[in-house]
């Protein structure tokens, strides 16, 4: 049985990518590999310990202590276990979904990625932690927002981690690509809009696409839509038409919080007393 069979449903799940949190009493996972990237980060000190086969040599060990974490390559056999209660999130990357989140900056090369284990990476324990704070609250989870997270963690581990030591050049494009996005967000504004999606349409992978657009447009896809909902959102109250509940579920957002707080995060009003001043 693999690891992911003994934890609870993950919090989140794409085809090729998983995310769990877990909150583990002891237990030791015996020596075991799978098809995935894993990365496994520890929050606590819970007396955790990894031990892994290298590719030559004999079986290594290592503690893992607190806010450290493990990257695991794919098909490596390795066996974890902690003494003590543990707070760990783990994630799930198979190599087919890096490869498709980045394969024009790899010119489609296969890719090999470095086992590294106890070691400290503040910007993986900082996209662990802010997905496990999306997730946790469900009513005001924007899956645009956590798909671009996601593509970040692929990137970094592209470059940081794998023996990819080039990004390959990007060539010109034409700018049609960006009216295309451009065009499909606004009509569609209250769908729930993925990156998979906008890559799709402007024909490129999602990590050329987040670079692209946030050159062009000097801000992330999530950050774009967010402003066109709310920009949505605060015509409709001038208009006093419909309740401020459907706004919210016209504009995209999950419901008349999500709403409100987005609305007061950019105009610095909530949409009641927007719609009462006009």
């Amino acid at each position: 049985m693999s690891i992911q069979e003994k934890l609870e449903p993950p919090s989140y799940k794409l085809e090729g990518f998983s995310f769990y949190t877990a909150l583990e009493p002891p237990t030791c996972y015996e020596e075991h590999r799978h098809d995935e990237l894993e990365i496994c980060l520890m929050l606590n000190d819970a007396a955790a310990q990894i031990a892994w086969l290298p590719t030559e040599g004999r079986s290594q060990y290592r503690p893992i202590s607190a806010n450290q974490l493990c990257i695991i390559p794919s098909h490596h056999s390795h066996t974890l276990a902690w003494d003590m209660p543990a707070d760990c999130i783990l994630i799930f990357l198979h190599p087919s979904f890096i490869f498709q989140t980045t394969y024009e900056w790899t010119l489609g090369s296969s890719i090999q990625f470095e086992g590294r284990y106890a070691i400290a990476d503040s910007l993986i324990h900082s996209l662990a932690l802010t997905m496990r704070s999306a997730f946790e609250n469900r009513e005001f989870t924007d899956y645009l927002y956590i798909d671009s997270l996601v593509n970040v963690l692929a990137m970094y581990l592209l470059k940081a981690y794998s023996d990819c030591h080039t990004v390959a050049q990007k060539t010109p494009r034409p700018q049609r690509w960006l009216r295309q996005t451009l065009d499909y967000i606004h009509d569609s504004l209250g769908q729930d809009l993925r990156l998979s999606t906008l890559a799709h349409i402007a024909q490129m992978s999602e990590s050329s696409f987040c670079h692209l657009f946030k050159e062009q447009m000097g801000i992330s896809p999530h950050q774009y839509v967010i402003r066109q909902r709310i920009e949505k959102a605060r015509l409709l109250l001038i208009e006093k038409k419909l309740p401020i509940v459907e706004i919210a579920y016209d504009c995209g957002f999950n419901s008349q919080s999500h709403l409100t707080l987005y609305f007061r995060q950019h105009l610095g009003i909530t949409p009641k007393a927007y719609q009462d001043s006009h």
